[in-house]
């Protein structure tokens, strides 16, 4: 998502607005943190989707695979995991 960072739910509801308006609607969004993720819900929900049912969203939390290699880099380990409310794939 892109964001300036003075106002992160605004530009989460923004970012998941042109996303779901465009032809290729996604099946997730996934955010770098909770702002942005809570504007994105906003959005989904004002568009009348169902969460997870039609779109799942997600957040990054900052202890999620992350360490710190020197004060610029850090490395991220995902780790995908299915849980009974992950949404059903389809094309």
């Amino acid at each position: 998502m892109r964001t300036n960072g003075s106002d992160l739910v605004k530009d989460g509801r923004r970012n998941a607005a042109d996303w779901l308006a465009g032809s290729g609607r996604p099946t997730a969004i996934f955010c770098c943190n909770d702002l942005l993720a809570i504007g994105a819900l906003q959005t989904a929900n004002a568009c009348g989707l169902r969460i997870p049912a039609e779109l799942a969203v997600d957040r990054m939390l900052a202890q999620d695979g992350l360490r710190q290699e020197g004060a610029r880099r850090a490395v991220l380990a995902p780790e995908l995991v299915l849980r009974e409310s992950t949404a059903v794939w389809r094309r």
